[in-house]
């Protein structure tokens, strides 16, 4: 996103190629949970002792949710409190901090 408005990102460039190739992309980047779970894996954590903080919805909080992680959404990026509010499904932050700086306090650290 920039200040006014939001440019393509990396799914338009994948559409692009897809299309020009004819073959599908397997996505491993965000909202795909296949890196959160190679991570887990590759340190022998397990998801329901792990978090993961983000500012969008779509991505951050998706993945979060998909790989059965703990979701933070930090109302630093583009997302308003208002949609975070309404948000639905794999989409719906399990907690919502003002900024990461309030990690610690409801850490209880």
């Amino acid at each position: 996103p920039l200040e006014h408005l939001s440019s393509p990102g990396t799914g338009s460039i994948v559409s692009m190629l897809e299309r020009s190739s004819g073959k599908k992309a397997e996505i491993v980047g965000k909202p795909s949970p296949f890196l959160l779970n190679k991570l887990l894996l590759e340190h022998s954590l397990s998801a329901k002792g792990a978090a993961f903080i983000g500012d969008r919805l779509e991505t951050d909080v998706a993945m979060a949710n998909k790989a059965g992680i703990y979701s933070i959404l930090v109302m630093t990026g583009a997302t308003s409190l208002i949609d975070a509010k309404k948000a639905k499904g794999v989409r719906k932050p399990k907690a919502i901090l003002e900024s990461a700086a309030s990690l610690p306090e409801f850490l209880g650290l």
